[in-house]
């Protein structure tokens, strides 16, 4: 299974490209394009030709051109064995492929196309996947899932963990784990990330960390086949596609953050959450129409300089935010702007959807999952030294004015049909302003004496909502203290009510700063914050047992000899709606509901396995010389 490669509805393709042997894969067609996970080099492949070529990303035709143009396809390229289908193929970082055909899996060395010898060959009965990727360390390692007999001759699923520091042509493996009884490999991430089903459950096992999280996807009472689950994710996310219905999983949230039943709802969501990333993820489970209408707009406007109108027969998007595209036999690249440009969703609304009012993904507070704001915003709003007591802004069709009433932030939002105005006030007095921004259509960001603060407004109930803010004395020289966008302090909360009610009543925002406001309500003495965020947490676990676990992750142990008494509330409230009943306490002395995944650690049976490789070898090399050796003694 290709993670993030699709391919484009047949109905926008021009006629059969002709062969020419001054072409890449002499003009053979290309059915197979994989990127590295970093995205500095790819690979394409021909089964027309039987071969595969490397691509350099960085080497464009055009390289004044930051927003893209036509790659060069690199010298050395590799030919595989006639007649044999290839059926994945992955490269890394450093050019190096490996794929699977005919059963066997291969590795190459694109810079010399010379073999890496895999040292378990003679083990591995039956290839699934394979892939590289990048640990958090920044190191790269392959991985290689594959059938092996045991003692007994049956077929168990083995993964292989190598780094990819080559001694003598050959790699060393570092790490050996058994898959479960009554669990399906689905794929491989590039990611670092292993993804199983079971029992209606898909299992996000981390390569690196060694734990899991799991992800319920099927409702219904039949049983959801592996064949029907599609998968594409980095390191924040995993989306899914089970049918019709694709599901929003965030890793740090460990919840899902939506579930998209149809066009509409995709449409809503995609344009609320474009610029953090999620795009690439979504963009190979689209229906062809929706996929088709957004990229033709992006590659019609970088081609169109080339008088170009042919669109690409094979796209892959990379979360570095670029596509690539098989377009004529040569390999296109284009960069992806931040933000879908409102011509585009109003192509999606008349060519693909019927439109009507459905969710808006209003409540989802994008900037959790990504607060990495650029630090030109921050020096943009600060380039004018001038402190302020007013601030006027305007977009497209919003006119946004904010001004300092007795510390109190006053606004008025208006354009020709309506005006807002709202009041947000403080526990301590708002001085002036160091400047403000405008995110998008819907967010500001403005800096004062006493903070940051995000504000959101929301089009469709015309209302304002404090969704972010982070009590500090603003040093207006260390601009790069405030990238990321740190986590709400003890005194966010205490300065601003209004900041307590949205981080308690937001879902996704509880999860993330839900601690952080406990900690607080403890500090306080607040009995009536503490009952209320631990009855929202008990309800959001409730209304989804199987997935809203992390919930209970937010109800602490420390300083259990002030409130004792909801330790043992906590343990009757669960015990009694919990799948497991078993708790451990982590370093930080939180709840930790037990994993249901445990992966069978075989690495201490590295040694044992090479003895047995090595004795094999000898076996095959040498047995005239083996057979003499024991019947003369």
């Amino acid at each position: 299974m290709n993670e993030i490669s699709v391919e484009i509805d047949k109905t926008i393709k021009n006629d059969k490209i002709d062969v020419d042997i001054d072409k890449p894969h002499n003009g053979k067609q290309i059915n197979m394009i994989e990127v590295s996970p970093n995205g500095s080099y790819l690979v394409t492949y021909s089964p027309e030709d039987d071969s595969i070529i490397g691509w350099n990303v960085k080497d464009i035709d055009d390289m004044d051109d930051m927003d893209g143009g036509q790659l060069k396809p690199e010298p050395n390229h590799h030919h595989i064995d006639n007649n044999v289908k290839l059926t994945q193929l992955s490269v890394s970082d450093d050019k190096e492929i490996a794929y699977i055909c005919d059963n066997k899996l291969k590795m190459i060395n694109m810079n010399n196309n010379q073999e890496i010898e895999l040292p378990y060959e003679k083990l591995c009965i039956n290839y699934h996947y394979c892939t590289f990727f990048r640990t958090p360390f920044g190191f790269i390692q392959f991985i290689h899932c594959s059938d092996v007999k045991d003692r007994h001759g049956t077929d168990q699923k083995i993964i292989f963990i190598y780094p990819t520091r080559i001694k003598n042509k050959k790699l060393t493996c570092k790490g050996i784990y058994k898959i479960p009884e009554n669990f399906e490999l689905i794929s491989l991430s590039k990611y670092g990330k292993v993804y199983l089903l079971s029992n209606n459950y898909v299992y996000a096992w981390d390569i690196s960390t060694k734990t899991s999280i799991r992800i319920f996807v099927n409702e219904k009472d039949e049983e959801c086949k592996r064949d029907s689950i599609e998968i594409s994710s980095d390191i924040k996310f995993v989306c899914l596609r089970i049918k019709n219905k694709i599901i929003v999983y965030s890793f740090e949230l460990e919840i899902p953050i939506a579930s998209l039943n149809n066009d509409i709802q995709l449409y809503n969501f995609i344009k609320h959450t474009f610029h953090i990333g999620l795009f690439p993820l979504l963009f190979p489970l689209l229906n062809s129409g929706f996929r088709n209408s957004v990229m033709e707009y992006y590659w019609k406007k970088c081609l169109n300089r080339y008088q170009n109108d042919i669109l690409p027969d094979i796209i892959q998007i990379t979360t570095t935010g670029y596509a690539f595209g098989i377009l004529d036999g040569d390999v296109w690249k284009i960069k992806m702007s931040d933000e879908l440009d409102n011509e585009i969703y109003d192509k999606i609304k008349t060519k693909v959807l019927d439109f009507n009012a459905e969710e808006t993904f209003e409540n989802l507070n994008i900037y959790l999952f990504n607060p990495f704001l650029k630090n030109s915003l921050f020096r943009e709003i600060i380039s004018d030294s001038n402190r302020k007591e007013a601030i006027e802004l305007n977009t497209n069709s919003t006119k946004w004015e904010i001004k300092i009433t007795d510390g109190k932030l006053e606004f008025q939002i208006s354009n020709n049909v309506w005006n807002l105005i709202y009041t947000s006030k403080f526990n301590v007095k708002v001085n002036y302003f160091y400047g403000s921004i405008l995110l998008n259509d819907n967010e500001i960001l403005i800096l004062s004496d006493i903070g940051i603060f995000i504000y959101h407004f929301n089009e469709n109930n015309k209302s304002l909502c404090l969704i972010y803010f982070y009590y500090t004395n603003f040093d207006t020289n260390n601009v790069e203290r405030w990238y990321p966008l740190p986590l709400p302090n003890y005194y966010s909360f205490k300065l601003s009510e209004e900041w307590i009610s949205y981080v308690k009543n937001n879902r996704e925002s509880l999860l993330k700063c839900g601690a952080e406001l406990l900690s607080y309500a403890i500090e306080e003495h607040n009995l009536e914050l503490i009952d209320d965020i631990y009855i929202k947490c008990l309800n959001h676990f409730k209304q989804d047992l199987r997935n809203n676990k992390a919930f209970l992750r937010i109800i602490p142990l420390h300083k259990p000899e002030y409130y004792p008494e909801y330790i043992s509330r906590f343990s009757l409230d669960t015990t009694m709606i919990i799948d497991s009943p078993f708790y451990s306490i982590n370093s930080n002395l939180h709840l930790r509901s037990f994993q249901h995944l445990q992966m069978v650690d075989l690495t201490d049976s590295i040694l044992w396995t090479d003895y047995n490789v090595l004795f094999h070898k000898i076996h095959e090399d040498h047995k005239i010389l083996i057979y003499l050796l024991l019947f003369n003694f």
